[in-house]
């Protein structure tokens, strides 16, 4: 199987990712937004991403579209989210402020402005432990927009689990079980596992009974 098998990329979203970026960079400067897509293609079609791929930002995307009028800024919003995992290796520990850096270089160079740009860059560090307590308004939906997937039907969700054991591949059993395991008790000890209200009500008790069945099955 293929890591491509997992969350197949369509040509319809192929299309709808590259509308939302002609949109998102709509004003600025081309040559280097043309680059910047190249480049983020490249790296979200990398052929360790079972999950954190081209498929995972439409999904987000989608997300942010769907919920575009509850947000202050849908354009930093969408930023943070292109580049959120634009450095992704299970081997790393650096992942997050990486691709923070990363966004924060290609932004300056388009001429985003200095705020967007911490806002941004702030949203993808937020991914590290995903602690939306003391988020903006913002980050907090960015937040549920990136862990909606733990919410998502049973057999979404098998998929996904399976997806991140595939990106996990070089981990032998008897490390990735309990470390997984550890990551989704983690997260089932929390209050809540969605800071907006809006998620909290759609896709909690579902991400509960998800993370449940897996811990169980590991």
């Amino acid at each position: 199987m293929k890591n491509s098998d997992f969350f197949p990329l369509s040509d319809a979203d192929r299309e709808f990712l590259e509308r939302e970026w002609a949109e998102v960079t709509a004003g600025l400067p081309e040559p280097v937004a043309l680059e910047a897509r190249s480049n983020l293609f490249k790296a979200y079609s990398e052929k360790h991403r079972a999950y954190h791929n081209l498929g995972h930002i439409a999904a987000l995307l989608r997300h942010c579209a769907e919920h575009r009028a509850a947000l202050e800024d849908a354009r930093a919003v969408r930023f943070a989210i292109w580049f959120h995992d634009c450095v992704y290796s299970p081997s790393r520990k650096d992942n997050e402020t990486e691709s923070a850096r990363i966004a924060e270089l290609y932004l300056a160079a388009l001429g985003v402005d200095e705020p967007t740009r911490q806002a941004v860059a702030a949203m993808i560090l937020a991914t590290q432990r995903h602690d939306g307590t003391d988020a903006t308004p913002d980050a907090k939906y960015f937040l549920d927009f990136d862990l909606a997937i733990l919410g998502t039907k049973p057999e979404t969700y098998y998929t996904y689990q399976q997806a991140i054991r595939r990106e996990y591949r070089l981990i032998p059993g008897f490390l990735y079980r309990p470390g997984r395991k550890k990551i989704l008790t983690a997260f089932l000890e929390r209050e809540r596992l969605y800071f907006t209200d809006a998620f909290y009500a759609t896709h909690e008790a579902m991400a509960r009974n998800n993370l449940r069945i897996e811990i169980e099955t590991l």
